[in-house]
């Protein structure tokens, strides 16, 4: 308590008051700024004019550790309270009341310290939101932000409350508003899209939204400054010559939910769109569980994580990695080496180690060739491809079903084709193995078990969008057939039996080696508000949770055996042996990017996720062997080799319809006697490889550099994880040239040994690794950073190294 002296002026004992108060009073005519740091990150939050809470700036200390004084980077600006932290829809019975951070509210930010760290909470009681008299001085939302003493990012949660039962909250967005994306041409914004996408910020002109699960694979945002579109910015390592660069840092914005709740993250230009972003903001919109039903709080059961990183992506994949690896459901099972050893039957080690597809005939726009799938014709094609490639495959059977369009009729899969059995066993004795197409997700509402046994009962039922409330409205689809289908819900204990059913006839019946259940990892997330399906309407975690159960009840029913699905959405990763990453591949990587591109592949998944999965396959085109050497083919066969992928998913059927994918009489002709022998060649060395590729994880993309004759020249490097030996670090390189000259290229390898076992010791060994397991020594260069050259006797090579550590 101040007491005013007798000799105190009155005005000087007011503005003593008003200061040690500090209670951010406009009347005091006071702004109080509070700053939340440690060695790494500082935040600093303020009041807006009309007193509202607002981070107003972040910095990352952009100095490697032990440098000698600090080089702040700011990585977020939102001075001046631009943009709002939060952004909120309540609902009434009759009609909607959008709210943010900015809406009239009493305000209040303080300070709270224990032994645990520092915490800052902001708060907003009272909220008074234009149109709804009652809303006014009934709601209530908080957003506290902790942060510990060695760590890149705080700890944030978001709380919602209030007493007023005729309003409920439908969706509410944390916002990292004002992202700064620098001045430097290479600076990027990365979402979770595929393996990761890197996005230039100048194309970025509209908000964009991405659903969890799908087509957001994974829950996080990110920026990097000053490393964006090059090869170093794609790389996972600082540039050797310049590594404590100023500009080298970024900004890091996630939900860490390992229970996978129904979520979308989105990114926008910061103030008006139209132009190219010079910031952005970040968003993770929330959906409570029972949307438009009054709640007296709700607070989601994860936290945010908002912070800064290196500037790399390994330091977003190692931030991420971290947290996911101690918290994820989907990683409980352990890497797919423990797995293995455990006698799994959904990962055979015939699956690890296959490296080639090829699919019957998949066209764009799913319109099919019907003839495609007959069982004559696969067996034809399939026995040539055998012998073309001189390797075994995998082979993703579309049309094996009954005499109807493709994307019709969907359960009703059988009666199966005439001989499918026995051309499904004969393939096997060749070395092709067979996974039929079933779909996951879609029920036609045209067949005539759409209205018997609780199939309309067990589907989606979509939200009144102009009241935003629960109705009964059934979502449906429609594709390239015309057919329209109903979403089932996978909640629902009839569609567990649905599929598990059509998946256990396939293996017992039919005797495939796995199946392919299209649209689980690839479409996205559906709020359901049906009140039948004993799951909480509009958010949660029953649409990954009820995914989940499906896959475990279809193993059970099939006895176990491999199932993959479209694209890799992390929830599903040990439910699923496989991914098919079509949209993982939608991009290229960045030395063949164009100036015009505005995105590529940022390959954070497998630096996260790297020995847990498997993925497989991505679009070829007739295009792709237009100038009869197929060089752009082989250069996106080069990619999936880098970046540890199975190769191909060539058509053997399909349409000369645009865009055209039959591939069988291309592959065939002499013309592509080259990419041939390229993709067995590069097969194979992935089968070698496997300890690196399919049980090791992405830890680098090594800087390349290439003297003449230069196509697309990539390169990754992988270290072993459990049942590996983990005092050696793989490294792949695809050269491409479409001079049809051979290259000569330089690798300059940075590797990050700081997490390989200490006994593991300095003395280096890199050796080359050829399709038969053998190896021979290279010499190298071990400064400024490892490097060796290669010598291509081919326009088109796959190369592999190990590289040793020892004492």
């Amino acid at each position: 308590v101040l007491a005013r002296s007798a000799a105190m002026p009155r005005t000087a004992f007011l503005l003593a008051l008003c200061v040690l108060v500090v209670a951010l009073r406009e009347g005091c005519g006071a702004k109080r700024v509070i700053e939340l740091s440690n060695e790494r990150v500082r935040f600093v939050f303020a009041r807006s004019a009309s007193g509202a809470p607002y981070i107003s700036e972040i910095y990352a200390n952009g100095e490697l550790p032990g440098a000698s004084k600090k080089t702040w980077n700011q990585v977020l600006d939102n001075s001046g309270a631009k943009e709002a932290l939060w952004r909120a829809t309540f609902v009434t019975r009759s009609e909607q009341h959008p709210a943010d951070a900015n809406t009239p509210a009493d305000y209040d930010i303080h300070e709270e310290r224990d032994g645990k760290g520092a915490r800052v909470v902001l708060s907003w009681s009272g909220i008074r939101v234009p149109g709804h008299v009652r809303l006014g001085g009934k709601v209530s939302v908080s957003l506290e932000f902790s942060l510990q003493p060695n760590a890149n990012t705080a700890d944030a949660h978001v709380m919602y409350s209030t007493t007023d039962r005729t309003i409920s909250l439908w969706s509410l967005s944390v916002v990292a508003p004002g992202v700064a994306t620098g001045s430097d041409e290479r600076a990027a914004i990365l979402h979770p899209k595929g393996f990761g996408t890197a996005v230039v910020p100048s194309s970025i002109t509209s908000q964009s939204t991405l659903r969890y699960p799908c087509p957001a694979n994974m829950q996080w945002l990110a920026s990097i400054l000053g490393a964006g579109a090059s090869q170093v910015a794609l790389s996972l390592q600082r540039s050797p010559a310049e590594p404590n660069q100023r500009g080298y840092a970024g900004l890091y914005f996630a939900a860490h939910d390992g229970e996978a709740h129904t979520k979308d993250f989105w990114y926008e230009p910061a103030g008006e769109a139209g132009s190219g972003a010079t910031a952005v903001n970040f968003g993770i919109t929330l959906y409570p569980e029972n949307m438009g039903k009054w709640l007296r709080s709700w607070s989601p059961p994860f936290s945010f994580r908002l912070g800064t990183h290196g500037g790399r992506i390994i330091d977003i994949a190692e931030e991420y990695r971290v947290w996911a690896l101690e918290n994820a459901v989907w990683v409980k099972k352990g890497p797919l080496s423990r797995r293995i050893a455990k006698g799994d039957p959904q990962v055979p080690s015939w699956y690890l180690e296959n490296s080639l597809w090829l699919n019957t005939g998949w066209q764009n726009l799913d319109i099919f060739n019907q003839t495609q799938g007959d069982p004559p014709v696969v067996h034809e094609r399939s026995i040539a491809m055998r012998k073309r490639f001189g390797v075994p495959f995998l082979l993703h059977w579309y049309v094996w079903d009954r005499d109807i369009v493709f994307d019709q009729g969907y359960p009703d899969y059988f009666p199966a084709k005439a001989n499918f059995s026995t051309v499904v066993a004969a393939l096997a004795q060749a070395g092709v193995r067979t996974f039929p197409y079933i779909n996951g997700r879609l029920f036609d509402i045209h067949v005539p078990e759409w209205r018997g046994d609780d199939a309309a009962q067990s589907a989606v039922l979509s939200a009144d969008e102009q009241k935003l409330s629960p109705s009964s409205s059934l979502h449906t689809e429609s594709y390239g057939s015309g057919a329209s289908f109903a979403v089932m819900c996978p909640a629902t204990a009839f569609w567990d039996r649905e599929i598990g059913a059509i998946v256990g006839a396939l293996k017992h019946n039919f005797s495939v080696s796995g199946v392919y259940i299209d649209q689980i990892g690839a479409a996205s997330a559906k709020l359901c508000f049906a009140t039948n399906h004993g799951h909480p309407t509009g958010g949660g975690t029953y649409w990954v949770n009820g995914y989940r159960s499906l896959l475990a009840a279809t193993q059970s029913d099939s006895g176990g055996m491999p199932l993959i699905t479209e694209s890799n959405a992390e929830p599903f990763m040990d439910a699923v042996v496989g991914y098919l990453t079509l949209v993982a591949f939608g991009d290229r990587m960045s030395s063949a990017v164009t100036a015009e591109a505005s995105s590529f592949i940022a390959p954070v998944f497998p630096a996260v996720y790297g020995g847990y999965y498997i993925s497989a396959g991505r679009e070829f085109f007739a295009s792709d062997f237009a100038d009869n050497r197929a060089s752009v083919a082989a250069a996106k066969a080069g990619e999936m080799f880098v970046l540890g992928a199975q190769l191909g998913w060539f058509s053997l059927g399909g349409t000369q319809d645009p865009p055209a994918m039959g591939l069988f009489e291309i592959l065939m002709s002499s013309e592509s006697d080259e990419f041939v022998a390229f993709v067995r060649a590069a097969s194979e060395l992935r089968r070698v490889m496997i300890p690196f590729v399919g049980m090791g994880r992405l830890a680098s993309l090594p800087t390349v550099s290439c003297s003449h004759n230069c196509g697309e020249v990539v390169s990754s490097a992988w270290k072993a994880l459990e049942g590996g030996n983990v005092c050696e670090i793989g490294v792949l390189l695809s050269s491409t040239s479409s001079s049809g000259a051979p290259a000569q290229t330089t690798l300059a390898v940075e590797l990050e040994t700081a997490d390989l076992p200490r006994s593991c010791g300095s003395a280096v060994k890199v050796e080359r690794v050829y399709e038969n397991g053998r190896r021979e020594s290279v010499p190298f260069s071990a400064a400024p950073s490892l490097s060796w050259s290669v010598g291509t006797s081919a326009a088109y090579t796959a190369a592999a190294f190990v590289v040793s550590f020892a004492s």
